[in-house]
Formats: structure tokens, C-alpha cells, sequence
């Protein structure tokens, strides 16, 4: 596709087409500063829960971990990206 041929309204549908791409995809953090650590101090909470006997409803668990997991991944903001989208 030859940018320089295409007319202006062209263009504008392709960007237009293009950001509506962007909005629908969550954008990640680099691997470098996904801090892995809270997987693992998670991980030994829910132990230390079970072992007091304190661990109740595994869905609070799985939420919590899923939370945890989508925000360090894809940042802080991803639920309100998320709502955004799925409105």
C-alpha cells in the first residue's frame, strides 16, 4: 500500500480504522518490569493462609490472583482500559 497515492479521506479511514485497533489492545509493560516477586509473595500468602487454616473461598483467591497478574502485566490501568472496552 502506497501511502503517498491514497487521498486524504483514505488516510483518515486507515487511521481511523488503525486507533480503533489500538483502544481494543491492551498495551503490555516491557518483561523487564513485570515484577515477578508479587507472583511469588502472593503465592506465599495464600500457603501461610492455608497452613493457619484460614484460606475459605478459592474464587476470592483466583480473583485476587487474576488482579494481580492483569495489573502487573499490563499496568495499573487495566481494569479501567478493560471497562472501556467491554462497556
Amino acid at each position: 500500500m502506497n501511502v503517498e497515492k491514497m487521498t486524504p479521506q483514505q488516510l483518515r479511514k486507515m487511521a481511523d480504522e488503525l486507533e480503533v485497533k489500538l483502544k481494543q489492545t491492551p498495551i503490555t509493560k516491557p518483561e523487564s518490569e513485570i515484577n515477578v516477586q508479587k507472583f511469588i509473595e502472593f503465592a506465599r500468602e495464600v500457603r501461610d493462609k492455608v497452613a493457619r487454616g484460614d484460606y475459605y473461598d478459592d474464587s476470592d483467591y483466583k480473583q485476587w490472583a487474576f488482579e494481580l497478574i492483569m495489573q502487573e502485566i499490563f499496568g495499573k490501568d487495566y481494569f479501567k482500559w478493560h471497562n472501556s472496552v467491554n462497556r
